[in-house]
């Protein structure tokens, strides 16, 4: 029904009947009769019949839905209470909650069935959430349409934890959903108890990095709303540094386009990722992981932003927490035995237009950083032929190319604390080329002791 009637919440009403949210049967015939009499403009008159129509199929399906199961909505309750089951008094962010829902189909059942007008929308206790919050929480379009177009506050928040309806849609990434919310109304700066801003939830998404942010832009540039892009929440933390905690290259890219400080931006502490990390469930997690923080460190140093040890220590241990740092047991063998079978499957996977699978594994790290993007390995990681690579292989293959798109940082922040000590050292013979050749043949680990013991 959205798409029915989207231009009503654009253009405003067209007429009387775009308020009607309940036909029968017995009011069909009457209303039509009524849009018959009473409009000449054809152009109206179709929108009108338009409207009556979706109204009248909606009830039918409705009353489909019901019939002759008055059991069904106490089952449903409960199921939703149980995927809903994640408290709120504990602060848990909405993307956590969100995640406990795996049937949207289940939830818009419920509520059509608990909720049969949209005029105003029932809160539940025990849930903590209006039927309203849970269409924007699992992406109903169609039902959250239904209660702006019967006045609902798109700014209503939930009690505990000061959501707004377009925290609910965004951390969940319903970007349709979120539109309906702004075109409606709803402030794109408005924060709840923890501070933190719908830009906020946009920018700590662990599932990826996608164009969410950039349509969240648009549909407030549509609007003429200005987000606060350097908004603080409690903890102290931008949108632009949980973007970076968070591992989304794509994010910080966009807020330092559009105007995001960087002259006051603090790099995040270790205690930040520390506290934010997850394990990679898979290779193909720790490639996309590994790829996807070294991405952001290139898109802040492309603004200027200077990094100093400190935060390269920081990079350095979180590739060590996704295992970057140690050689799979099985390495060698693999090279050897392994080594020819996948060849020849690697050489089906297309990285680039002059690139296969099979050449890059090939590379040493400083031809790779000329021929490919870290969004290269980021896309590999994420596609169906990789997928598809038998098991035995992929995390030898997911070492190796992690260790070669990682090593160019690892040997440029080992560069200074290596040439200091060789200095001395070697005095007259001492050579920052020779440093360079020295520290290619060293491994990732090595080189972040070196770095390590700068410290010392």
């Amino acid at each position: 029904m959205m798409d029915i009637n989207e231009n009503i919440l654009e253009h405003g009403s067209v007429g009387e009947y775009d308020r009607i949210e309940y036909v029968d049967d017995f009011n069909l015939a009457r209303l039509l009769r009524s849009i018959e009499d009473k409009s000449t403009d054809p152009t109206v008159k179709r929108e009108q019949i338009r409207i009556i129509r979706s109204r009248y199929n909606y009830v039918c399906e409705l009353q489909r839905q019901v019939e002759n199961q008055p059991l069904k909505a106490i089952g449903l309750r409960a199921e939703v209470e149980r995927r809903l089951s994640v408290s709120l008094t504990d602060g848990t962010a909405p993307v956590n909650r969100s995640a406990t829902i795996s049937d949207k189909n289940l939830v818009a059942t419920y509520l059509s069935i608990m909720n049969g007008r949209f005029d105003r929308s029932y809160f539940d206790e025990e849930l903590d959430l209006t039927h309203f919050h849970m269409a924007c929480l699992v992406n109903l379009g169609g039902l959250v349409w239904e209660f702006l177009w019967c006045g609902q506050d798109p700014n209503c928040l939930v009690p505990k934890t000061g959501d707004s309806p377009l925290h609910l849609a965004l951390a969940n990434g319903n970007v349709g959903v979120a539109e309906l919310l702004i075109k409606s109304g709803a402030d794109p700066n408005l924060s709840n108890e923890q501070g933190s801003a719908p830009l906020h939830v946009i920018c700590q998404r662990d599932d990826g990095d996608d164009e969410s942010i950039d349509r969240f832009f648009k549909m407030c540039d549509d609007r003429e709303l200005t987000l606060q892009l350097d908004a603080r929440d409690k903890m102290d933390r931008t949108p632009l540094q949980l973007a970076v905690v968070h591992n989304l290259p794509h994010a910080v890219d966009v807020l330092l386009a559009r105007g995001a400080d960087l002259a006051s931006f603090e790099f995040p502490k270790a205690a930040y990722f520390a506290e934010r990390f997850k394990l990679p469930n898979s290779s193909a997690d720790k490639l996309a992981k590994v790829s996807r923080i070294l991405a952001v460190v290139r898109n802040l140093e492309k603004a200027g932003f200077q990094l100093d040890h400190d935060h390269a220590l920081i990079i350095m241990n979180y590739l060590d927490w996704c295992r970057l740092l140690d050689k799979p047991a099985d390495f060698e063998e693999f090279w050897g035995k392994g080594a020819v079978e996948f060849g020849e499957k690697a050489l089906s996977i297309v990285i680039n237009s002059w690139l296969s699978l099979h050449d890059l594994i090939q590379l040493n790290p400083q031809e790779a950083e000329n021929l490919i993007a870290y969004t290269d390995y980021c896309e590999l990681s994420r596609s169906e032929e990789f997928s598809k690579l038998p098991v035995k292989y992929v995390e030898v293959c997911v070492w190796r190319l992690c260790n070669t798109m990682a090593s160019g940082f690892f040997q440029r922040w080992a560069l200074e604390p290596y040439a200091m000590q060789m200095r001395k050292q070697m005095g007259d013979q001492f050579s920052i080329d020779r440093c360079k050749k020295i520290l290619e043949t060293l491994s990732n680990r090595d080189l972040r002791n070196i770095c390590l013991a700068k410290e010392r």
